[in-house]
């Protein structure tokens, strides 16, 4: 039986190549993961800012209404169509505030969050 030369070489190169592959291919499954869960946080920390600074903002009027001021420290909270809208709601679901940049847009989802739970 004839033996061809450099057959080992090309199925250790082979087999070589598609561990490689794989390996290449779960880092980038698991950096694709790690990546999307800390962007997720940071957004998540980023509205969290908003909120506290709109919880800040918010004073009781004299009519017992919440009152917060014309001019948001968040500029796109104050301008329409920015992609960043803001509602307050009683606890019956009732609409006591909403953001300028919310005009003509329906905020209503049915979700309700309790006190001090959160919801992104």
């Amino acid at each position: 039986m004839a033996r061809r030369p450099g057959s080992v070489s090309v199925r250790l190169l082979a087999s070589t190549t598609l561990v490689l592959l794989a390996a290449f291919a779960g880092s980038i499954a698991l950096l694709d993961a790690l990546f999307r869960q800390t962007s997720e946080e940071a957004i998540r920390d980023v509205l969290e800012v908003q909120v506290l600074t709109l919880i800040g903002l918010a004073e009781p009027a004299d009519d017992g209404s919440l009152a917060l001021p014309a001019d948001l420290p968040e500029t796109r909270l104050n301008a329409p169509s920015s992609g960043l809208f803001a509602e307050i709601v009683d606890p019956i679901g009732e609409r006591v505030w909403r953001s300028p940049s919310a005009v003509g847009i329906d905020l209503a989802s049915g979700l309700t969050v309790g006190s001090g739970e959160r919801l992104y």
